[in-house]
């Protein structure tokens, strides 16, 4: 693939040997010249620059302008660096604090997972109370009233939906236990993100390669004489175009191969009643002997949703510039209309990858039968979808609360340097967030299988005729009970 990417363009037929030797002096090396022949003033009315004194070349084509901006730029990122490798030690504290946080409160949802998922709630209703409070103290009485309502309407949904946030409940305290008892889970996602980054990396150097296939020619925008520019060909751009979309394909491939594998190890895990020693590597060799075009095959359809609500928000800039009122409102729609694709494709395709793992079917038709068991469980996957977002939210934030104070105060302990200090709290708070969010996400990812496992099991049990679920492991099987004697007293009022 990557060989590919690097293939130059053939060259153009040549009808002399002038035309011969004008091609070969067009991939000569341009020498740049030292002094720019127009004043400062005029050079920064083109480019943006207020002191331009000389340029530079890059890969031999391009005349960049030199500025003490760009210097200081370079020795910024160099003192940056030399940070990073001396005082490599605060990384790791912030490390070590944010993963001890979000063990904290992996056991704090494995056992009260109800307290932290109903002191969210009140939480967030309180939080919306007082914003609607502040919005008409200061005169905005409309939407302060229309926050109300819908904090009082978050209100009345919770009460109906009591008995099937407790079960929640449950299963996210059975996704805390499924990820306590396979830590290795942990590394998946991790190694998913390191190979995504060393692939960004190859892919902006190809991409620089593949731009530099253009052919370097004078610019008269300026009269100058060392203007140089790089004019792209319809070979090299659509060569361009491909790579940006191989990127983006890439990127959402490994994202969902880790998907794939905390889907797999958590549906494993169920339907053994979480007796299986070694689900994660059972995932991981099935994955890449037998589902691996599955997974491609998902990623390659949101690689294209991503493509197209970019082509539509570039055409939606360019009618608002050119104030087209009803081009605007087209592709507001459209971009509206592919968010909305957008966001149930990657809600469908999770559970695509659920129905794929414990059935081998194709993508589509794994898809579709995880369709049809939402819409026979529509109340349970109404309330998970969004008490999840909530709880993953929350749970992030948990975890920042815990660690980033501590290892703020250590920091400024240890560090004199205000400004290092700075910089320090700054990649700290990153660090932390990054963290908290691999928690979080692989509370909720295992959450909505065991759930996906839960609606499976409890449909099998009722077409025996037992009406209960009965490969659910021990964990869940208290929570299960109490939804099943809530619901009967709800039927029976």
């Amino acid at each position: 693939f990557f060989f590919f990417l690097m293939i130059r363009r053939p060259p153009r037929s040549t009808q002399s040997r002038s035309s011969a030797a004008s091609d070969v002096y067009k991939r000569q090396v341009i020498e740049c010249a030292p002094v720019v022949t127009k004043t400062s003033e005029e050079f920064g009315t083109y480019c943006g620059l207020r002191s331009l004194t000389d340029t530079m070349a890059i890969q031999g084509k391009l005349c960049a302008p030199k500025t003490n901006y760009e210097q200081a730029l370079g020795s910024s990122m160099m003192l940056i660096l030399d940070k990073i490798i001396i005082d490599w030690w605060a990384f790791f504290i912030t490390s070590f604090l944010a993963i001890i946080a979000g063990v904290a409160v992996l056991f704090w949802v494995r056992y009260g997972a109800k307290c932290m998922v109903w002191s969210s709630i009140y939480v967030f209703m309180g939080l919306g109370a007082v914003m609607a409070i502040v919005l008409c103290a200061i005169g905005n009485i409309a939407g302060g009233v229309l926050l109300l309502l819908m904090v009082a309407l978050v209100g009345i949904m919770t009460y109906c939906f009591r008995n099937t946030i407790n079960f929640m409940c449950g299963i996210l305290s059975a996704a805390a236990e499924f990820i306590k008892q396979h830590v290795i889970l942990v590394a998946i996602p991790v190694g998913a993100g390191f190979f995504n980054m060393i692939f960004f990396v190859v892919w902006i150097i190809i991409m620089m390669k593949i731009y530099y296939l253009g052919d370097a020619k004078q610019g008269t925008d300026l009269g100058a004489e060392h203007k140089t520019v790089i004019q792209v060909g319809g070979f090299t751009t659509i060569l361009m175009l491909f790579h940006i979309f191989a990127q983006i394909w890439i990127s959402i491939f490994l994202m969902h191969f880790a998907q794939w594998i905390i889907c797999s190890s958590a549906s494993i895990w169920y339907f053994s009643s979480g007796k299986e020693p070694f689900p994660v590597t059972q995932s991981l060799n099935r994955l890449l002997n037998f589902h691996i075009g599955t997974v491609a095959f998902g990623s390659l359809i949101i690689a294209i949703i991503k493509i197209v609500r970019a082509i539509v928000e570039s055409a939606l800039k360019n009618a608002e510039k050119e104030r087209n009122g009803a081009a605007v409102l087209l592709f507001s729609c459209l971009k509206c209309c592919l968010g909305c694709i957008d966001r149930l494709v990657k809600f469908f395709g999770v559970h695509a990858y659920i129905e794929n793992a414990l059935t081998g079917k194709p993508f589509c038709d794994a898809a579709i039968d995880g369709f049809f068991l939402i819409l026979r469980n529509a109340e349970r996957f109404g309330v998970s979808m969004n008490l999840f977002e909530l709880f993953e939210f929350f749970a992030s934030l948990y975890i920042v609360i815990l660690s980033l104070p501590i290892t703020m105060l250590i920091l400024m302990g240890l560090i004199k340097e205000s400004t290092s200090l700075g910089f320090f709290i700054l990649f700290a708070f990153i660090i932390t967030f990054l963290i908290a969010s691999l928690f979080s996400t692989l509370l909720i990812f295992s959450a909505e299988t065991i759930l996906h496992c839960y609606c499976i099991d409890y449909e099998i049990s009722e077409q025996e005729g037992t009406n209960t679920a009965a490969y659910a492991p021990e964990v869940l099987r208290e929570a299960i009970i109490e939804y099943k004697n809530a619901q009967e007293a709800k039927q029976q009022q």
